[in-house]
């Protein structure tokens, strides 16, 4: 059986329940105040199904229970290429506006988040809510996230904040990237960059000439690119929209 861990977060988070079927309900602690400093930010993963549903969860749905106030869910939005934040204010989650980009983000009671993804999380500092409970449905047969494609043509790469949804490492190489795409591994902040069909990193070599020594860039393949259970990724599409589907990915398809 796939083994999910659809609600990993870090630090400091464990598995509530194992999940060995499909539709099996599992829960996990995102640390508070009291595991970890106020405004410590974690990135959570988006269940596929809400509770009590079929549907995708909506951002006011997606912290089960341990809200706080001036907790903060941020998402990347894909169409504006800037985050979406809601604020709790002890009773509701509010749209914020991002200094940044300057826009206002979408009502949480109607907004959905696409399954598979991850959002930011950050505590707010009530140390009254140690832990926050994020929870929801595992169904394997929509396992593969919502990855929107950027365009190498027009130079606008498309970022995507995706999760490792394993309790359990992951090698990312299976992914079908397109040449020109790249992973950045959350945990590490290393780029992977696709050629050909082939994930490597960009590196700086030394290379002699009768002229001198001199540097230059050479494509070095990756063996593997390890993403630990539950740590989030960034995949930068920039050549399409490729098909992640984590059980093929999870039998080294």
């Amino acid at each position: 059986a796939t083994h999910f861990s659809i609600f990993t977060v870090y630090p400091d988070s464990h598995v509530e329940s194992a999940l060995t079927t499909s539709n099996v309900l599992a829960v996990k602690r995102v640390p508070g105040v009291a595991g970890a400093a106020a405004g410590t930010e974690v990135v959570a993963a988006v269940p596929w199904r809400a509770l009590e549903t079929t549907q995708n969860v909506t951002v006011d749905k997606l912290i089960a229970t341990g809200r706080a106030a001036g907790d903060e869910i941020s998402a990347w939005n894909t169409t504006t290429r800037a985050y979406d934040i809601w604020r709790f204010n002890g009773t509701t989650w509010e749209a914020a506006t991002d200094a940044e980009s300057g826009l206002t983000a979408p009502s949480a009671t109607t907004t959905t988040l696409p399954r598979g993804t991850a959002v930011w999380y950050k505590r707010g500092g009530d140390a009254s809510a140690a832990y926050s409970q994020i929870g929801g449905y595992v169904v394997e047969t929509v396992a593969t996230p919502t990855v929107a494609g950027g365009t190498t043509s027009a130079n606008k790469p498309m970022n995507n904040l995706l999760i490792n949804p394993f309790y359990e490492d992951v090698d990312l190489t299976k992914i079908p990237g397109a040449s020109g795409d790249q992973i950045q591994v959350i945990s590490t902040m290393k780029v992977y960059t696709n050629k050909g069909g082939q994930w490597g990193t960009l590196q700086r070599v030394t290379v002699s000439s009768p002229f001198g020594e001199g540097k230059q860039q050479q494509f070095v393949a990756a063996s593997a690119i390890t993403v630990p259970a539950g740590q989030g990724f960034w995949y930068i599409s920039k050549g399409g929209a490729p098909a992640i589907d984590w059980k093929a990915i999870a039998a080294g398809k």
